[in-house]
């Protein structure tokens, strides 16, 4: 026989005093019921070590809350919340069992659309994941200094992930990466935070710089790099107009003057080293 102790009080149960009462061994089950014989609570012990691991808090005679203690120090660590067709409609982990919650999973009819966590346990959700509809990732928010503002977030789009470096002063955009899968593709930077990208990086499969355009200032630039990242030509379009004139060669440090040429077409000349080709 175990003694046994259960509290009631306030908000689960209009009752306010503590009952003591013997279990009897191997118990694996208690339903405690109101007046109206609606269950209002009820223990599990499963495995018959005398510890109730599970327990289920009704709401009008349903099931409302499960709450999971494996570990037997009376702290749950996961706490399922259930809508009334008893789906679970959030769960709720206490991962460093301190008796505060530090990451949360959001349902809507059974599917999982959203995941909250506190990495840190610092009372602040530092990172958000939210989910389509098949259950896979499509964005992420991330508060990795924990200064209580999202500085990056990442956007899935099927093998491309898209990852923005935000600013805390206005939360303008001022890095953008791409990656195909886990190649970096490229790189945009906005320097001045006025929501144009200024600079744009692109990389081989390498992970090699291979170009680089700079729209600062009144010209725009091109510059293709060869294998050891060492720029080897130069591209100026000098007035805006989407042709660029003029070449420069590193080998020969040398301008001259060429027949216009597009921007795809000078992407095209510095891809052209793009793969050590």
């Amino acid at each position: 026989m175990k003694l046994f102790y259960l509290a009631f009080i306030g908000l689960m149960i209009n009752v306010t005093q503590t009952l003591a009462f013997e279990i009897p061994k191997d118990t694996a089950k208690i339903v405690f019921y109101n007046q109206k014989g609606s269950p209002i609570l009820s223990l599990e012990d499963k495995n018959h070590d005398g510890h109730f691991e599970k327990k289920i808090v009704f709401k009008k005679g349903l099931p409302y809350k499960v709450l999971l203690d494996k570990n037997k120090n009376n702290v749950p660590e996961k706490i399922a919340v259930l809508d009334p067709q008893g789906q679970v409609k959030e769960l709720i982990f206490d991962r460093n069992e301190d008796r505060r919650p530090d990451k949360w999973q959001i349902y809507n009819k059974g599917r999982l659309t959203e995941a909250e966590e506190d990495r840190n346990f610092d009372g602040k959700k530092d990172l958000i994941s939210f989910f389509d509809t098949n259950g896979k990732i499509k964005k992420i928010l991330r508060d990795d200094d924990y200064d209580g503002f999202f500085e990056i977030e990442e956007v899935f789009k099927g093998k491309i992930r898209e990852v923005l470096i935000k600013s805390p002063k206005n939360k303008a955009v001022k890095e953008k990466l791409v990656y195909d899968g886990k190649q970096l593709t490229s790189r945009l930077i906005d320097k001045d935070l006025d929501g144009h990208f200024e600079l744009e990086e692109r990389f081989n499969q390498k992970g090699q710089k291979f170009l680089l355009i700079s729209r600062e200032g009144k010209k725009v630039k091109v510059f293709c790099f060869d294998e050891e990242e060492k720029p080897r030509l130069a591209f100026v379009d000098q007035d805006k107009d989407d042709l660029f004139e003029k070449e420069y060669s590193y080998t020969e440090k040398a301008w001259k003057d060429i027949k216009p040429l597009t921007l795809e077409a000078v992407i095209n000349i510095c891809e052209s080293k793009k793969n050590g080709k």
